[in-house]
């Protein structure tokens, strides 16, 4: 009774949902285990069995020939530091960040992008070493990436400082003579 209702539950789920469901179990993994001392770690959630709703459709047509067995799934949660550490508009101050807010939303997370690449290798049909080894491979070369930050500029324009620097030098000279 248990099984059957909760895979009527998983039926009635979009890809999307399921996503969303995985990245939360694994981001609360992540926080109730407290692995990392100072938001700096990472956890990867695997699945061995991946719904439905997350395969492509050219794989769904090969599970239901029979000829594909059940691929696993990845889902990974991070801390706040190696969050950090992959996004570019996190330094810019607050003005700019107003200013950014529609390319922020369309800001894709370079870790996200490797974990669906490796999804599609298990779709493939790479095997869980070889597509964990690869995984992790990718998350060092990535983190380990300086990422240019653009510079914090002034709100105060260079032809102000220069009047206002010139003004102070004009005030010691008159203090002086």
């Amino acid at each position: 009774m248990l099984s059957y209702k909760k895979s009527y539950t998983l039926m009635d789920s979009t890809r999307e949902s399921i996503i969303n469901y995985g990245k939360n179990f694994a981001r609360l993994l992540r926080e109730r285990w407290l692995m990392g001392e100072c938001d700096e770690d990472i956890l990867f959630f695997i699945l061995l069995k991946r719904p439905n709703q997350l395969m492509r459709r050219s794989t769904l047509s090969y599970l239901a020939s029979g000829t594909a067995q059940q691929t696993p799934y990845i889902f990974a949660s991070y801390g706040s530091l190696v969050r950090e550490k992959i996004d570019p508009f996190h330094s810019l101050p607050n003005n700019d960040l107003s200013m950014n807010q529609q390319q922020r939303q369309h800001y894709f997370d370079p870790l996200q992008e490797i974990i669906e690449a490796e999804n599609i290798n298990f779709e493939n049909g790479y095997s869980l070493k070889v597509v964990t080894e690869n995984l992790l491979d990718r998350f060092e070369a990535t983190l380990s990436q300086e990422y240019t930050l653009p510079r914090a500029r002034s709100h105060i324009p260079d032809w102000a400082m220069i009047v206002f620097i010139i003004c102070a030098l004009l005030c010691l000279l008159m203090t002086v003579g």
